[in-house]
């Protein structure tokens, strides 16, 4: 098991997500939407789409596109350097979370972060025959992680 220790640096930038996470209270504050099709959406509790429409061809862009959030915006250098070292566990602490919220369903959570663009942390359930919403990659202006259940 890697251990993980917080310099006051990561600390900061943990401490600005918590706050921005806590003020919007978005990411946890998750319901179940159906559909007539009986499919169980976890959405964040004020969509701004019908989940009555048509048929949703695409479940996994569907919920990671209705439950996603820009937690930070503008990220200098260090930000994103920083971010790409907590990610994983912002995104383990959202996992547990909906795991226990929604016990029987499978999740993954992602956190992206663009350098001088956003951080965002979004997350849909697996679903049989659909691939996960984001590939896995780091890069030097861009990265995405996962955590799944």
């Amino acid at each position: 098991m890697k251990v993980f220790s917080l310099n006051s640096r990561h600390q900061k930038v943990i401490s600005r997500c918590i706050d921005v996470i806590n003020n919007t209270g978005l990411l946890l504050d998750t319901h179940l939407y159906s559909d007539s099709y009986g499919n169980e959406y976890v959405l964040l509790s004020v969509p701004q789409f019908s989940v009555s429409d048509p048929v949703i061809q695409d479940r996994t862009a569907f919920e990671a596109l209705n439950t996603h959030t820009h937690v930070l915006s503008d990220l200098s250098k260090r930000d994103f350097k920083d971010l790409r070292v907590i990610a994983p566990h912002i995104c383990r602490q959202l996992l547990t979370y909906l795991n226990g919220k929604y016990p029987g369903k499978h999740f993954c959570v992602f956190a992206s972060a663009v350098l001088h663009d956003d951080f965002i942390i979004r997350f849909h359930q697996k679903w049989e025959n659909e691939t996960p919403y984001y590939d896995v990659h780091e890069g030097k202006k861009e990265w995405v992680v996962l955590e799944e259940s």
